[in-house]
Parts: C-alpha cells; structure tokens; sequence
C-alpha cells in the first residue's frame, strides 16, 4: 500500500472504500462531491432541514457504511481475504436497515 493507513484513507480514500461510497451515493441519489477530510464526510450526513430523528438515522447509515468498510479492511489485512465494493455495499445497506429498525 502506498498511502498512509490510517483511519480517513481506510474509510474515504481506499479504493474499495471509494467503490461503497459510490455506491451509497448512487442508491440515495446524491449527486455532490464528497469531503475528503473524514470528519467533513461525517458531517455531510447532517442536514439542518430535516428533524432529529431523520438526522439520526442518517448518521447511523454513515456509520453502518463505516464501520462495516473496517471490518472487512480488516480481513483483508489480517486473514488475506479478496472482498468487492458491492459485497460490502450490501452488507452496509443490511446493517444500517437492521440498526435503524430496532433502534
């Protein structure tokens, strides 16, 4: 790997993670340029127009979509496995409904 592994580059710059962002974006039809900086993505996924609730739910898709990206960086790391942006794109989507519903 030559950029640095840390947490923003794993999460917003890795080209896997690149592919499930895509992915996001496409399937919520949003059509903007996304923050580079890990804590600006973040806050993308606040909207001051809609309720506290809407927020919330939001905010647990992004890190559905997060923390499902390190798990499987993680197995690929450390147990050698192959993994593609639309498996991991899917298991985000299956996680963030799974939160939200019994949240």
């Amino acid at each position: 790997m030559k950029a640095e592994e840390n947490a923003q580059y794993v999460l917003i710059s890795y080209d896997i993670a690149q592919k499930v962002w895509d992915n996001w974006y496409i399937w919520l039809g949003i059509s903007s340029a996304r923050p580079l900086n890990i804590m600006d993505h973040f806050q993308s996924f606040y909207f001051s127009s809609i309720s506290k609730i809407t927020n919330s739910i939001w905010r647990g898709m992004w890190l559905a979509i997060v923390s499902e990206i390190w798990r499987h960086r993680n197995k690929i790391v450390f147990n050698n496995w192959v993994v593609d942006g639309v498996e991991i794109f899917t298991l985000t989507q299956l996680k963030a409904w799974s939160w939200n519903k019994f949240r």
